[in-house]
């Protein structure tokens, strides 16, 4: 890998030369009803804060290969910290905020972080754990927009900016993410230098982004990708990992506001514009490119985008926090030949897997698994038959922090010929297209009187339904009994149907006949008011 692909502050340096004066970031300042009032910084003054910031962070000891834990809300202040971090060759850490406090605790202990910055919630930390109160260097940015810049001004007043970045290695690690892990430890993956542009350049495969465009993601690496592209990002009112918190009105205005060509974000952030739009009779014709990941996507979705979106190209990613992308599809294909399978309780499809990536299906394992002289001869299985879902290839993270090797065992395969597979936690198969089909994780399968229970392939096609919002498919346990039953937990859409038996009992019987018709066997239907949800994306 040559020394510039791996240079990220290089590449966007290099388009600070050609336009300095262009915004690289516009952000909300204040928001008044329907009103939202905005700020923007260039490329040039992202460049300059930045260097500051970095030059007081040194000046407080920070140095080349030390770590900081980042917990900052969506911001122009979390990007500033980001590429400040970079230009010193300091590890950014980042920990899901829905972790629980043992968890974030841990999470500290295994990356051993120089610094800690974070706003005034994050901070609050430090009076629940001795962990967080040790880290020796503490940064608390109270303010966002404006005020906030204003702020790191005026604590970097008498710093002097760093001139010389440092040179870091291919191999350095840039990002570690801090997930939730199915051992019960948190797994820190690791992205290095060389493994984050890689990942930008397979992004590039279907993102085809244009330095003219206006790009509203809500994903921070999404807003690196747009540094390095020379493209202007608006960061959206939403907080990251808390999909639940969506105001559709003020994100739409943002939309218009702001002239967005492209965006990304979550099943439920879309699922809530299109919602609205539809109701108020919005079109949004401006915006050409979509991506939508995070979790499976409806076929409501699916089906009604372009009545907002008439111009839009949407597609649908599939990945995790160990690889991204691993596989894509455009909606318009799903509208026009996956779709009906789906109802079908055919699974979902994500398409093809990126043409950098290996991908095979094998038996589900519990545990590590360790490959024989004989090696994937009997745990691979045939094109069409459902198993766990496996990937390798260059922009697969391999490593995890902290060198944990019972995270490592538990999510990776070291095949005979040392090439390290990622398990995806996913169970799904390879149609003869070459498309992977999900049918559901790894841990919500279940085997009932010899029969395979997949709760994805249930659960898409009863949520095609207009009379269902969404549904759960559980096995269910009997404490007097020696009984094991396959519920479909459902959420109606007209919360007025769970005082109304009639109702109940025909939606009740209309699900059951669709499951039967399909040779899928339930027990019973249950009718809840809210299912609960992942709080990162609302799925």
């Amino acid at each position: 890998m040559r020394e510039k692909e791996i240079d990220v502050i290089g590449r966007i340096a290099d388009y600070l030369d050609k336009h300095p004066e262009k915004d690289a970031i516009i952000f909300p300042i204040k928001v008044r009803g329907k009103n939202i009032e905005y700020g923007s910084i260039s490329f040039r003054e992202l460049d300059e804060q930045s260097s500051y910031l970095a030059g007081y962070l040194k000046s407080k000891g920070m140095k080349k290969g030390d770590r900081a834990v980042v917990m900052l809300p969506t911001s122009l202040m979390l990007y500033i910290v980001i590429t400040a971090l970079i230009k010193l060759d300091v590890a950014i850490v980042f920990i899901d905020q829905w972790l629980g406090l043992k968890q974030i605790e841990n999470s500290c202990k295994i990356s051993k972080p120089k610094a800690f910055i974070g706003n005034i919630k994050a901070n609050l930390l430090r009076l629940y754990s001795k962990t967080f109160r040790e880290v020796p260097i503490k940064l608390m940015i109270r303010k966002r927009g404006l005020a906030g810049l204003e702020y790191i001004k005026k604590l970097t007043r008498d710093t002097r900016k760093i001139t010389e970045i440092e040179q870091y290695q291919p191999d350095s690690p840039m990002i570690v993410r801090f997930t939730t892990g199915n051992t019960g430890v948190p797994k820190g993956v690791k992205r290095t230098y060389a493994y984050v542009c890689t990942q930008l350049e397979a992004m590039s495969d279907f993102w085809k982004i244009k330095e003219n465009d206006i790009d509203m993601p809500t994903w921070p690496l999404n807003v690196l990708y747009n540094l390095v592209k020379g493209v202007t990002t608006i960061v959206p009112l939403v907080s990251y990992g808390r999909a639940s918190k969506v105001d559709p009105a003020l994100l739409v205005r943002q939309i218009q506001d702001c002239n967005v060509t492209t965006a990304s974000g979550s099943p439920f952030y879309w699922f809530r514009i299109v919602e609205y739009c539809k109701e108020k009779n919005i079109k949004l014709d401006n915006i050409r490119l979509v991506f939508i990941g995070g979790g499976p996507v409806s076929l409501k979705l699916i089906y009604s985008f372009p009545d907002v979106f008439p111009n839009a190209k949407a597609f649908i990613v599939y990945g995790s926090t160990e690889v991204f992308p691993l596989s894509w599809i455009d909606m318009q294909e799903i509208r026009e030949c996956t779709g009906d399978l789906t109802r079908n309780g055919r699974g979902i499809c994500v398409g093809k897997p990126h043409p950098g990536l290996s991908v095979k299906i094998i038996k589900p394992v519990d545990g590590p698994v360790k490959l024989g002289e004989d090696g994937w001869k009997n745990l691979e299985i045939q094109q069409g038959s459902i198993g766990e879902i496996i990937v390798s290839g260059p922009h697969v993270a391999t490593q995890y922090y902290g060198d944990n090797e019972e995270i490592f065992l538990y999510n990776k395969i070291i095949d005979n010929e040392k090439k390290i597979w990622h398990r995806m936690g996913d169970i799904g198969y390879l149609d003869e297209d070459g498309r992977i089909w999900l049918a559901g994780r790894k841990n919500n399968i279940y085997s009932l009187e010899n029969k395979m229970f997949y709760p994805l392939m249930i659960e898409c096609m009863i949520d095609t339904l207009p009379e269902i919002s969404k549904s759960a498919l559980v096995k269910f346990s009997h404490h007097n009994k020696n009984e094991i039953q396959s519920l479909l937990v459902v959420e109606p859409a007209n919360k007025k149907i769970l005082k109304d038996r009639k109702s109940r009992v025909y939606l009740r019987n209309k699900i059951m006949s669709i499951c039967r018709s399909k040779n899928f066997h339930i027990d019973a239907v249950v009718f809840m008011k809210k299912i609960p949800l992942d709080p990162r994306h609302n799925t």
